[in-house]
């Protein structure tokens, strides 16, 4: 599986100024933010590393949690 680190290179594009970001990513990101809330260390900001990130996209990664 590719690390969430990896995904600003291959997974994720940009389209008309959007950025699409697969399920397998956002399953990573996830997995790195409830790793995050678990031990209560901080994950980087998925805004500063998937600036183009529509907020459906968002909902989709805190969904995926819960």
């Amino acid at each position: 599986m590719a690390s969430p680190a990896s995904a600003n290179n291959h997974p994720a594009g940009q389209m008309a100024g959007r950025l699409e970001v697969d399920e397998e990513v956002l399953a990573g990101l996830a997995r790195e933010l409830a790793d995050a809330a678990r031990t209560g260390v901080p994950a980087r900001l998925l805004s500063r590393r998937f600036p183009g990130l529509p907020l459906t996209e968002a909902y989709r990664i805190q969904q995926i949690n819960l």
